[in-house]
């Protein structure tokens, strides 16, 4: 910091209050303690930055005070960004975007981290954007020139963050690939690798390595070596840089960290739920906000739970099933034991509640206390329900022993109807007034999309998409705002044929295969790793150009419409490459 500007902020320690001036939303003791400066004001031995023998420099000569206005663009809602200058912080959000701050000669301005009073489905990143009022620091911060009035803009864009596997990630020799966090925005541009890499869990790719929390994106993981002291273990990244959360298994065998191997990780809130293993204990459910201190066991009345399976978050808890028992945590971090034994299964989202199926073959619904855990004998689910209109929607029927046809039951369990008189039927997915489901109508349409408003005469086919008994078939469904996507063969046979991708927003001019320059019909290695959705609103998929011998694939991000569908760019507009092994799928 300038001699000068030591003598300012020494002003500091004796004013705490602001002053406003027209045209700027917020002038603080900062501005204060420069204008008396700029005027010789000011004095005595606190005026030398830290004290010591170090004698004051002169003021700098009357009127050279500036203003510069910071202004912050893309700052989504229920996000609040402070700025730091000098002593003094002011935070900036969409609706207060601005700051005037009043100084001479040069100030340094750095960026706070996101405070978030909701939570954000996407990465938040923000920078100084060019051009500069004054020099970029190597940290990100910016040292302010004040010898002029100028304004500058501080650019905040919405993140995707994922994991893939990356080509040439692992050391020492800089050789193999490993599983690695991408982001990008939301329009495919600016994408990047983390680097130095991390290398992600390959053990619990398929259980959930990576959960988005307080603008972080948290992943089992170890360093960028193989040979790592703390092996895998949860880290936290906002995508520039990565810490270490904590080492929760201390153990090191000739220079290798043991790991805990987090996996199941999901967030609640501001907590973030996952498994490890803390050592020969087993594995048990830990939680976390964020911080060494602040990541430990879940006990219960003293007590692990050992194995903890099925996380799931419905309304606002976490459900989660540990020796055949069912629980239930709050936010608060309360933990319930709902009276529930299940062995084996899965828990369904159902709006607020879960349901599930019992070792004794009842069905159950809970809201996470003990009062709204109830069994449902008024009707028999042969697969989940979903909420629509105020009612239950389901394939099934008043027993389990007649056929499973398309019925709908009111939550409290009256109201009990069939909707339309339909077999091998699986209602799917809400998209505004509408209930999107497919039907297997075997031998004549095949499985095709079928939309619902509730009644039996609006209850019918969308369209004969694939005419054929195979019909449309669709597999890897996302819903991504307005509409659906997903992968199709197109009604062909066989491992090797080949996927297509498709939408559909519930009418029969919005079903269609999306097409999109350089996205017809391509291949990729592996369906479930190379089609994946990140965020409400997006998927990320992987084309392999090289045949059916290549293990390259270009990478692209879609929304679901054309326009909407554009390759992952990095900053040079560059394609972004995923390495991808295995075998061969077509997407």
């Amino acid at each position: 910091m300038p001699p000068q500007n030591r003598i300012h902020l020494s002003y500091i320690k004796t004013m705490n209050h602001s002053i406003t001036f027209p045209g700027a939303k917020a002038l603080t003791s900062l501005a204060i303690a420069l204008m008396l400066a700029a005027c010789g004001g000011g004095g005595g031995s606190d005026d030398v930055a830290g004290g010591g023998n170090e004698p004051a420099p002169p003021a700098p000569p009357s009127g050279t005070t500036h203003t510069l206005t910071v202004q912050v663009q893309g700052l989504p809602e229920g996000a609040a960004l402070p700025i730091r200058y000098g002593d003094l912080s002011e935070s900036l959000s969409a609706s207060n975007d601005r700051l005037a701050i009043q100084a001479s000669g040069t100030t340094r301005i750095a960026l706070g981290k996101l405070e978030l009073t909701t939570e954000q489905p996407y990465l938040v990143q923000c920078a100084f954007a060019e051009p500069l009022a004054g020099t970029l620091q190597s940290d990100g911060s910016l040292q302010a020139s004040f010898s002029t009035d100028a304004t500058q803009t501080v650019e905040c864009s919405q993140k995707i963050a994922l994991v893939l596997q990356q080509r040439h990630v692992v050391a020492p020799a800089n050789k193999g690939s490993g599983l690695n966090v991408l982001t990008a925005n939301l329009d495919g541009l600016q994408a990047q690798w983390l680097s130095p890499p991390l290398m992600v869990n390959k053990n619990t790719i398929n259980n959930r390595v990576s959960a988005l929390m307080n603008n972080e994106l948290y992943v089992s993981a170890s360093e960028d070596d193989i040979n790592s002291p703390t092996g895998v273990e949860l880290r936290a990244t906002d995508g520039v840089t990565a810490r270490l959360v904590k080492d929760i298994n201390t153990a090191v065998n000739a220079g290798v960290g043991a790991g805990s191997d987090p996996g199941s990780l999901v967030a609640l809130g501001n907590k973030l739920y996952f498994s490890a293993e803390a050592g020969p204990g087993g594995t048990t459910l830990w939680v976390s906000d964020g911080t060494e201190a602040g990541t430990q066991q879940v006990l219960l009345q003293g007590n692990a739970f050992i194995n903890p399976e099925g996380l799931t978050v419905a309304g606002d808890k976490l459900f989660f099933r540990s020796q055949a028992k069912v629980y239930a945590i709050d936010k608060s971090g309360t933990v319930t034991d709902l009276g529930l034994t299940q062995t084996a299964g899965s828990f369904s989202v159902v709006g607020d509640r879960i349901f599930l199926t019992d070792d004794t073959g009842s069905q159950w619904f809970s809201d996470g206390t003990v009062a709204g855990t109830r069994e449902f004998q008024a009707a028999w689910f042969n697969s989940a329900p979903i909420e629509f209109n105020g009612e239950l929607y389901f394939s099934g029927a008043a027993t389990s022993g007649e056929t499973a046809k398309l019925h709908a039951i009111k939550p409290d369990g009256t109201g009990f109807r069939l909707v339309k008189d339909v077999i091998r039927v699986s209602p799917r997915f809400v998209l505004g007034d509408k209930l999107l489901l497919t039907v297997n109508q075997r031998g004549v349409t095949g499985s095709e999309w079928w939309v619902s408003d509730g009644t039996e005469a609006g209850t019918q086919i969308i369209k004969d998409a694939i005419p054929g008994p195979g019909g449309l078939a669709p597999e890897k469904i996302f819903s991504l705002g307005e509409r659906l996507v997903f992968v199709t063969k197109e009604g062909e046979a066989g491992s090797q044929a080949p996927y297509y991708i498709w939408t559909t927003d519930g009418t029969a001019e919005g079903t269609k295969r999306l097409s999109a320059e350089g996205v017809e019909a391509f291949a990729t290695k592996n369906i479930f790793k190379g089609w994946t959705q990140v965020g409400p609103g997006h998927a990320v998929f992987q084309i392999h150009e090289g045949g059916l011998n290549s293990n390259v694939a270009k990478l692209w991000i879609t929304d679901g419409t054309p326009e909407g569908t554009k390759p992952l760019l990095d900053k040079n507009g560059q394609q972004l490459e995923a390495y991808s092994p295995g075998t061969q799928y077509a997407l």
